[in-house]
Protein backbone atom coordinates (compact mmCIF):
# COMPACT_ATOMS: atom_id res chain seq x y z
CA UNK A 1 0.00 0.00 0.00
CA UNK A 2 0.98 3.64 -1.25
CA UNK A 3 2.68 5.43 2.30
CA UNK A 4 -0.09 8.49 2.08
CA UNK A 5 -2.38 5.73 3.42
CA UNK A 6 -1.09 5.16 7.13
CA UNK A 7 0.60 9.04 6.80
CA UNK A 8 3.92 9.67 6.32
CA UNK A 9 5.31 11.20 9.28
CA UNK A 10 8.44 12.19 7.79
CA UNK A 11 6.49 14.52 5.37
CA UNK A 12 4.02 16.08 8.04
CA UNK A 13 7.19 16.77 10.03
CA UNK A 14 8.55 18.23 7.56
CA UNK A 15 5.88 20.23 6.07
CA UNK A 16 5.11 21.63 9.90
CA UNK A 17 9.08 22.63 10.01
CA UNK A 18 8.65 25.04 6.39
CA UNK A 19 5.76 26.27 7.59
CA UNK A 20 7.48 27.04 11.09
CA UNK A 21 10.33 28.94 9.15
CA UNK A 22 7.47 30.65 7.07
CA UNK A 23 6.01 31.90 9.76
CA UNK A 24 9.21 33.23 12.23
CA UNK A 25 10.43 34.21 8.67
CA UNK A 26 7.25 36.74 8.10
CA UNK A 27 7.32 37.74 11.85
CA UNK A 28 10.96 38.77 11.17
CA UNK A 29 9.74 41.31 8.47
CA UNK A 30 7.11 42.65 10.13
CA UNK A 31 9.51 43.58 13.54
CA UNK A 32 11.66 45.01 10.90
CA UNK A 33 9.31 47.06 9.39
CA UNK A 34 8.47 48.78 12.42
CA UNK A 35 9.96 52.41 13.17
CA UNK A 36 12.32 52.95 16.18
CA UNK A 37 9.69 55.28 17.24
CA UNK A 38 6.76 52.09 17.46
CA UNK A 39 9.93 50.32 19.53
CA UNK A 40 10.46 53.64 21.41
CA UNK A 41 6.62 53.42 22.82
CA UNK A 42 6.37 50.10 22.79
CA UNK A 43 9.16 49.97 25.68
CA UNK A 44 8.05 52.75 27.15
CA UNK A 45 4.55 50.95 27.89
CA UNK A 46 6.47 48.14 28.96
CA UNK A 47 8.53 49.83 31.66
CA UNK A 48 5.65 51.50 32.71
CA UNK A 49 3.56 48.49 33.04
CA UNK A 50 6.47 47.01 35.02
CA UNK A 51 6.91 50.12 37.49
CA UNK A 52 3.17 49.47 37.93
CA UNK A 53 3.33 45.79 38.79
CA UNK A 54 6.55 46.59 41.00
CA UNK A 55 4.10 49.15 42.87
CA UNK A 56 1.50 47.09 43.61
CA UNK A 57 3.61 44.25 44.40
CA UNK A 58 5.01 45.97 46.89
CA UNK A 59 1.74 47.26 48.19
CA UNK A 60 0.63 43.74 48.50
CA UNK A 61 3.88 42.64 50.66
CA UNK A 62 2.77 45.13 52.85
CA UNK A 63 -0.43 44.48 53.50
CA UNK A 64 0.76 40.66 53.65
CA UNK A 65 3.32 41.86 56.52
CA UNK A 66 0.62 43.57 58.46
CA UNK A 67 -1.68 41.09 58.66
CA UNK A 68 0.82 38.85 59.91
CA UNK A 69 1.47 41.09 62.86
CA UNK A 70 -2.24 40.75 63.44
CA UNK A 71 -2.29 37.20 62.93
CA UNK A 72 0.63 36.55 65.27
CA UNK A 73 -0.80 39.36 68.35
CA UNK A 74 -4.48 37.19 67.89
CA UNK A 75 -2.83 34.11 68.38
CA UNK A 76 -0.40 35.21 71.24
CA UNK A 77 -3.27 37.06 72.88
CA UNK A 78 -5.38 33.12 72.27
CA UNK A 79 -2.43 31.62 73.72
CA UNK A 80 -2.04 33.87 76.78
CA UNK A 81 -6.34 33.38 77.32
CA UNK A 82 -5.80 29.45 76.85
CA UNK A 83 -3.28 29.14 79.75
CA UNK A 84 -4.99 31.80 82.10
CA UNK A 85 -8.56 29.90 81.45
CA UNK A 86 -6.28 26.27 82.64
CA UNK A 87 -4.51 27.86 85.42
CA UNK A 88 -7.48 29.40 86.68
CA UNK A 89 -9.50 28.51 89.58
CA UNK A 90 -12.29 30.34 88.18
CA UNK A 91 -11.88 29.81 84.90
CA UNK A 92 -15.19 30.01 82.98
CA UNK A 93 -15.61 26.20 82.22
CA UNK A 94 -16.01 25.86 85.48
CA UNK A 95 -18.29 28.31 86.82
CA UNK A 96 -22.22 27.22 85.62
CA UNK A 97 -24.49 30.32 85.00
CA UNK A 98 -27.58 30.83 87.35
CA UNK A 99 -30.18 29.05 85.51
CA UNK A 100 -28.71 25.69 85.25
Amino acid sequence: MPSHFFGNREGKSHDASRRRDRHDRSRCNVTSMESSDDVQARVTDLELRFMKLERFTNELSDAVAQQQKTIDALAAQVRRLTEWSADSEESPRAERPPHY
